[in-house]
């Protein structure tokens, strides 16, 4: 691996702006030692301001590059895998680290990264151990960032991203991992001291998944679960049938949409 790879930090957006006004700044200057970096952000049709903030503190990092601006419009609701999907089509990164709102990165994160990636294929946010999966500590801190991923751009695209039959919150990322390990990939966990993330219940990790998934151990919930389970059952591991993060969106604040395509097979197995 390039001893300095481009790293992408991506986070997807819904209503979320009072978690990633407080996030990204800190994370912006946290790994400002790691020059190859990009911080891609989602708007997913949020409502809150988001654009307006984007626009007023960030233009500047958006200016050099350091941060990349999408909105995405066709979605009343948030849908996990497919607006991370799109993320991991539009980023530019080696490598690639799923970052959700509310988490922090903790200072040097960009550098750790690229350090333990030489030796496995993905680090996560979670303790996976055959098919039992579950955070390091059991606090709301640590359990927020159970969805975090760092992993290899290659490795996503072949295996056709998060799985978009799975739209609400619940299970997304379980999935990502089981489908992950059974296909022989390695994993570690990633070390505690970055693991830290704003405390919230619930009711806003599920803000924008019409309500449906705001447990775990609910009726949507277990219907993920269900899905994900039968899927690795018959050995179902790469998914989306080349579909993975297609739409239209629209890059920094331009009005000429960017068209996300089919991944052709041939682009996939280019990686």
């Amino acid at each position: 691996m390039n001893p300095s790879p481009r790293i992408s930090f991506i986070t997807a957006c819904m209503g979320r702006l009072h978690h990633l006004s407080e996030t990204l700044p800190k994370n912006i200057n946290w790994n400002s030692d790691y020059p190859n970096l990009e911080f891609v952000i989602l708007d997913y049709n949020s409502s809150d301001g988001l654009a307006e903030w984007m626009k007023r503190y960030m233009l500047r990092f958006i200016d050099s590059g350091q941060v990349v601006y999408y909105k995405y419009y066709d979605s009343d609701y948030f849908r996990y895998s497919h607006s991370r999907n799109i993320l991991i089509r539009l980023s530019c990164g080696d490598i690639i680290c799923n970052m959700d709102a509310d988490n922090y990165t903790g200072k040097g994160f960009a550098k750790y990264l690229v350090q333990k990636l030489i030796k496995t294929d993905f680090l996560t946010g979670a303790i996976i151990n055959s098919d039992r999966i579950y955070p390091p500590r059991f606090d709301s801190i640590t359990m927020g960032c159970f969805g975090r991923i760092a992993i290899k751009r290659d490795i996503l695209l072949k295996i056709g991203g998060y799985n978009e039959a799975i739209e609400h919150w619940g299970y997304e990322d379980r999935d990502l991992y089981l489908r992950l390990r059974s296909l022989g990939y390695l994993s570690e966990t990633l070390d505690p001291r970055f693991l830290f993330s704003i405390p919230h219940g619930d009711q806003e990790r599920g803000y924008g998944s019409d309500n449906r998934a705001l447990k775990i151990g609910t009726t949507h919930h277990k219907s993920n679960e269900t899905k994900s389970l039968e899927n690795i059952k018959n050995g179902r591991y790469i998914l989306n049938d080349g579909m993975m993060g297609c739409g239209k969106v629209y890059k920094n604040f331009s009005t000429e949409p960017v068209i996300i395509k089919k991944l052709e097979q041939s682009e996939a197995a280019a990686f």
